[in-house]
């Protein structure tokens, strides 16, 4: 009887990832497909005891060059690697296309305003 083949070997693991450096091109899009969300309609929320904190300077302000909702959810989840806050979510204006992203949210706290939408990582 001739000898049995050997086992198959496993599967090696994918290689480490690095960091991205700050240099050269810019990081792969971020996998928002990854990040869970949790959708609140009609709900806004901001500074000054209205339920959140602004990542982005000035307050206020809008996401420079993002106008849709899957580009403002992956310009929360990168914001921490861009040396900003942590983003814990976003606030969409569909009509308008703007992304306000947020950090240190307090739900109870934010607004009823039937032009936004929350949305939190989850």
């Amino acid at each position: 009887r001739p000898p049995s083949p050997p086992p198959s070997p496993l599967p090696l693991p994918p290689p480490p990832r690095r960091p991205w450096s700050g240099r050269g091109t810019l990081p792969p899009h971020p996998d928002v497909t990854a990040t869970s969300w949790v959708l609140h309609e009609q709900t806004n929320c901001w500074w000054g005891g209205h339920g959140a904190e602004e990542v982005d300077s000035p307050r206020g302000g809008d996401v420079p060059g993002v106008s849709t909702l899957p580009a403002c959810k992956a310009a929360c989840v990168s914001a921490a690697s861009s040396g900003l806050s942590f983003c814990e979510g976003i606030v969409w204006a569909p009509h308008a296309g703007k992304c306000y992203r947020k950090t240190r949210i307090s739900l109870g706290l934010c607004d009823f305003d039937p032009t936004y939408s929350l949305h939190l990582r989850s």
